[in-house]
């Protein structure tokens, strides 16, 4: 069993591992920056994913979501993600929502999950979100994109979504995140005010206060 993350345990312990397997996130988009997210975090040791997306994989994203090729054009990018993922970990128990939300059965999607990831971009929808998550005190990354002004909201009211990334700003991102989520989930850091910066991307962590 743990064979397959040996190569992470200078990061945590096995114990740490353990805690890991139980806990679960929900993803909401898979596209570019959700699915990189998904494999990240699945290989770190995550084995319960909720994923909840119903847009399709168009030619555009094959220069930045990992899991898209000629023959995934088309398809819808949760059930390529899941697909996927089952093949890197046939353990992971990873559930694809691809139906629209409404609050009833975001609510009932959310009710044993330890960590809300928005990654989608539709202001209607990060407003249900941010909205259903406060009222269920479940903590919330929410992420606002743009080449020049990047935010990952853990709070305050969602802000209007621009999504410009490329590959090498997402791999920045993602390792910035990924390892955000883990320590959060092992109780090693708690989701606060945080800021991280480089010559070319700006990340910036606001707390929520729930």
């Amino acid at each position: 069993m743990f064979k397959r993350y040996e190569k992470n345990l200078e990061f945590f312990n096995e114990s740490q591992l353990k805690l890991l397997h139980e806990k679960s996130i929900t993803v909401l988009g898979t596209g570019s920056v959700g699915s990189l997210l998904i494999s990240t975090l699945v290989r770190l040791g995550i084995e319960k994913i909720t994923t909840i997306d119903n847009s399709v994989i168009k030619e555009e994203d094959l220069a930045t979501n990992i899991f898209a090729n000629c023959n995934t054009v088309s398809a819808t990018k949760s059930a390529v993600v899941k697909d996927n993922i089952k093949l890197a970990n046939s353990r992971c128990k990873i559930n694809s929502i691809t139906m629209g939300l409404t609050n009833d059965y975001l609510i009932k999607l959310l009710k044993r999950t330890d960590l809300v990831v928005n990654t989608i971009a539709d202001l209607k929808l990060k407003k249900l979100v941010f909205a259903t998550t406060k009222k269920m005190s479940l903590p919330l990354i929410d992420l606002y994109l743009s080449a020049t002004d990047s935010k990952i909201l853990i709070s305050s009211e969602p802000l209007k979504y621009q999504h410009q990334i490329n590959l090498l700003n997402l791999q920045f991102l993602n390792s910035f995140l990924s390892k955000k989520i883990i320590n959060y989930l092992l109780g090693k850091e708690d989701l606060k005010s945080y800021s991280l910066d480089n010559s070319t991307y700006q990340i910036k962590l606001i707390e929520r206060q729930i």
